[in-house]
């Protein structure tokens, strides 16, 4: 499947463009001084981009898709109730904290995929214990959690995310 960054093209399917993920990439610090970004070729980065786009858009948004038939959530709808005031924002582009997250999305499911057991495997996890054998206990109704830095960038997105994370939370809907 070949990747569709644009909002306005038939078979839009990415928050970011390989142009977009690679200077993401190239303007951060990596520890070895290597860029693991570049060690994928271009079909792997842009099913990485793809992939990191479906799981940003099955997060809670505020608004609705621009487009009735869009498949992803973003751009898209909604109205801010910032600082007192009321406004409508909408978007036809991909805001560029958008772009970034899915980048590091794009990085957390490489990631992800090198390790035994992934970020939500070990959220699952509500103790350990070794006597004579391992025996593990399970958290009930664990939740999918999201990289610190995802977090970070998506709450820059200031009122259009719907942060679930930090307790229980209570809408009033007004029609």
């Amino acid at each position: 499947m070949a990747l569709v960054s644009d909002p306005t093209e038939e078979g839009y399917n990415s928050f970011a463009s390989l142009d977009e993920a690679t200077a993401y990439f190239g303007e951060t610090y990596w520890k070895n001084g290597k860029n693991p970004w570049t060690a994928f070729n271009p079909d792997e980065q842009e099913a990485l981009l793809i992939t990191a786009s479906r799981r940003l858009s099955a997060l809670p948004w505020l608004g609705v898709p621009l487009v009735d038939a869009q498949l992803l959530a973003f751009p898209r709808s909604y109205t801010s109730y910032e600082y007192g005031g009321v406004t409508e924002v909408g978007t036809e582009a991909n805001p560029s904290w958008l772009i970034s997250a899915t980048a590091e999305m794009a990085r957390w499911t490489w990631e992800e995929s090198t390790r035994p057991l992934g970020d939500f495997d070990l959220s699952a996890i509500k103790s350990v214990s070794i006597d004579g054998a391992i025996s593990v206990t399970f958290r009930d109704g664990v939740s999918a959690i999201l990289p610190s830095a995802v977090m970070a960038l998506l709450k820059t997105a200031g009122s259009a995310y719907i942060d679930l994370s930090t307790g229980p939370r209570s809408m009033t809907m007004v029609y």
